[in-house]
C-alpha cells in the first residue's frame, strides 16, 4: 500500500463559472443539465450553455464529483443517477482518476470519516467551510493495488446492502408498532 497525495492518482479541477457559459455568453447556446446541490441534495436543471464549452467541464463515467463546501461528499458518475455530458458547476471538483484507481473506491475513501478529517483540517470559512481545489489535491490517501481495491469495495457493498436492510426493518418494524397503537386506540 502506497501513501499518496489526491493530485498523484488523479486530476483535479474546479468545475465551471456557469454564469460565464450561459447569462453573459455570447455565442451559440444549447440546452444542458448543470449539476447543483441543495443541502445533500444533488440536482441538475436545464440551461442555456454555451456549445463550445470544455470538456472538461463536462461528467465522463466514472469521474467523481467532490462537493467543495460543508457537508462534503463525493459520488460517481455512472451515467444513471448523474448523466455523462452535464455541466459542473464551480461548487464542485471534478476527479477523474487514474487507470490504477478504482472510482468506487475513492468515493468511499472521500465518504469516510477518516479522510473528512483532512477535509475540516484545509477547509476554510466562517459561515460556510470550503476546501479549495488545490488543498483537495493535497488530500493525503493510502492506495493499495487495483486488485486490492477492487475487494474492498465488493466488502463495502455488501455491508452497505447490510445497512439498507436493517434500516428496512426498522422502518417495518415502526409501521408494525403504530398499527399495534393505533388499533389499541380503536383505529384501524
Amino acid at each position: 500500500m502506497n501513501k499518496t497525495n489526491l493530485d498523484k492518482i488523479a486530476d483535479v479541477s474546479i468545475g465551471a463559472l456557469t454564469t460565464r457559459y450561459s447569462k453573459r455568453y455570447e455565442g451559440p447556446k444549447e440546452e444542458r443539465d448543470v449539476l447543483y446541490f441543495k443541502g445533500k441534495d444533488i440536482y441538475t436543471e436545464t440551461e442555456e450553455i454555451a456549445t463550445d464549452i470544455n470538456d472538461k467541464y463536462l461528467t465522463h463515467k466514472d469521474d467523481i464529483i467532490f462537493r467543495l463546501s460543508e457537508p462534503q461528499f463525493a459520488i460517481k458518475v455512472d451515467g444513471e443517477s448523474i448523466k455523462e455530458g452535464t455541466v459542473i458547476s464551480s461548487k464542485f471538483a471534478i476527479i477523474k482518476p487514474h487507470e490504477e484507481i478504482n472510482s468506487d473506491f475513492l468515493v468511499a475513501l472521500f465518504n469516510s470519516e477518516m479522510v473528512k478529517t483532512q477535509f475540516t483540517k484545509y477547509s476554510e470559512g466562517v459561515a460556510i467551510k470550503q476546501i479549495k481545489v488545490k488543498d483537495l489535491a493535497r488530500i493525503n490517501l493510502t492506495i493499495p493495488s487495483l486488485e486490492e481495491q477492487e475487494k474492498y469495495v465488493e466488502a463495502i457493498e455488501l455491508i452497505d446492502q447490510g445497512i439498507e436492510l436493517y434500516q428496512q426493518l426498522i422502518k417495518e418494524n415502526e409501521d408494525l408498532k403504530e398499527g399495534v397503537l393505533q388499533k389499541l386506540q380503536g383505529g384501524e
